[in-house]
């Protein structure tokens, strides 16, 4: 294994390119709710793939389940991006499949998608 890492670090290319990731120098706000909230008719329908959930505006999602919630909002200007959106419900789908509200989990483990 150790000569695995040696050699995949022992290189001067960039596997991830050069660029910083879109959201490094922006934020991403992820509001949590382990109830639902009732929402405006004014919110349309959106689906990414296979999570469906309403979007409020081009740049928010909000994700809802029988026992919790989660609007996540991009930085203005940004639109939603569903690939996030995916991997971000199914991580969390996954760390509150035993959810419980006297517990609930620790999100920075949800939010690492480096």
């Amino acid at each position: 294994m150790k000569t695995f890492w040696d050699s995949r670090y022992d290189t001067d290319d960039f596997v991830y390119g050069k660029e910083p990731n879109r959201y490094f120098e922006s934020e991403i706000i992820v509001s949590f709710s382990s109830r639902n909230i009732l929402l405006p008719s004014e919110w349309e329908d959106l689906s990414c793939s296979n999570i469906d959930g309403f979007a409020p505006d081009s740049s928010s999602f909000y994700y809802t389940n029988e026992e919790w919630s989660v609007l996540i909002q991009f930085p203005t200007g940004e639109l939603n991006d569903c690939i996030f959106i995916n991997e971000f419900i199914s991580r969390l789908k996954y760390f509150l499949r035993d959810y419980s509200p006297e517990e609930p989990p620790l999100f920075p483990a949800i939010l690492d998608f480096s």
